[in-house]
């Protein structure tokens, strides 16, 4: 494997796990949703960031090469660090 192909690989993978996620939001089950007993609380708005972020993930992955995508990756894994530790100190946050 290509070091470039790493970051292609964890873009899309990861990727297609927020989409996925962010799909969940719209399901409503004891697992994932906003019952009040589900294992992972999660709005509708928050499955939304999550299915963008995925698919802003997989764009990266897909359409940069070089440095622009190793650039991109590293953006936005600090993009994402960010948002989550805003999530973590107001869980109204998204």
């Amino acid at each position: 494997m290509h070091r470039g192909d790493i970051a292609k690989w964890w873009m899309i993978v990861s990727g297609l796990a927020m989409v996925i996620m962010g799909g969940f939001a719209y399901v409503d089950s004891n697992l994932v949703g906003s019952r009040p007993d589900a294992l992972l609380a999660m709005t509708p708005m928050h499955g939304a960031v999550h299915a963008a972020g995925g698919l802003l993930a997989i764009g990266i992955g897909l359409a940069l090469t070089g440095r622009a995508r190793a650039g991109a990756t590293l953006f936005t894994g600090v993009v994402f660090m960010v948002v989550f530790a805003l999530n973590m100190a107001s869980p109204d946050f998204c």
